[in-house]
C-alpha cells in the first residue's frame, strides 16, 4: 500500500532522522515535508500520524484519511464528556 503524509516543520527532524522503509522517499515543500512509502502494516499508518497530533497529516491511501476524520471524531466525542 503507498503511503503518503505531510509533516509540519515542527516534526521534520523527528521524520528525517528515522527510516520509516527501505523504500522512503522524503520531500519538502513550502512549510511542510513529505514522506512517501510502500507498507503492508497499515494497521499501525493511523496510530503513527495520530502520534504526531496536529503537526501530521495522510494523504493516502484515501481509507488512512477517512479513518483518521473517524478517529478524531470519535476521540472528540470522548473530550464533550
Amino acid at each position: 500500500m503507498k503511503m503518503k503524509k505531510s509533516f509540519s516543520r515542527t516534526s521534520a527532524v523527528w521524520v528525517r532522522e528515522r527510516q520509516w522503509a527501505a523504500n522512503q522517499k522524503i520531500e519538502e515543500e513550502d512549510d511542510v515535508v513529505i514522506i512517501y512509502f510502500f507498507s503492508t502494516q497499515y494497521h499501525k499508518a493511523p496510530e503513527w500520524v495520530l502520534s504526531r497530533g496536529c503537526t501530521a497529516r495522510p494523504f493516502g491511501p484515501e481509507k488512512m484519511v477517512d479513518d483518521r476524520a473517524h478517529l478524531i471524531t470519535e476521540m472528540r466525542k470522548m473530550v464533550r464528556v
